[in-house]
């Protein structure tokens, strides 16, 4: 699928640097090279699911599931958004949907909403939980 802001599409399973099974999606934005993250289904009571995206930003399918924050990518406001813009009509697209698994049950329907968990994709300027426990011991164990 092809945006004014960039391109997507579902990648599908892969297997992760922690020898796992990862849902990946695959945007490239403008300027950048191709950069994949990973999604999940939010069921609700009816069954019926939303869309969650877990982490962005690995330069390769197999640095999935890596939760060293420098395994991804850092990117401005900007590219942010832009990436965001790109996933959300993706997840929303029938045709990108054709063949994806998580989009193909007969008993639950993707309601449309994407969720961004917190932390799933890197910022400048932004520090993430891990780098501000390194940092110190009394965050440790408040934080982490």
């Amino acid at each position: 699928m092809v945006l004014p802001e960039g391109k997507g599409r579902f990648v599908g399973p892969a297997r992760g640097v922690d020898e796992k099974g990862h849902d990946l999606l695959e945007v490239q934005i403008a300027g950048l090279p191709s950069f994949y993250g990973e999604y999940r289904a939010v069921r609700n009571p009816s069954e019926n699911f939303d869309v969650e995206i877990s982490s962005f930003g690995f330069s390769h399918q197999t640095n999935a599931g890596n939760n060293d924050p420098s395994a991804r990518h850092v990117f401005s406001d900007e590219e942010s958004r832009a990436i965001e813009a790109v996933i959300i009509a993706l997840c929303n697209d029938d045709e990108s949907q054709k063949g994806v698994a998580l989009f193909s049950s007969s008993k639950a329907r993707f309601l449309g909403h994407v969720h961004f968990a917190p932390g799933w994709i890197r910022k400048f300027g932004v520090a993430s939980e891990q780098s501000r426990c390194s940092e110190d011991e009394t965050t440790i164990a408040a934080v982490c």
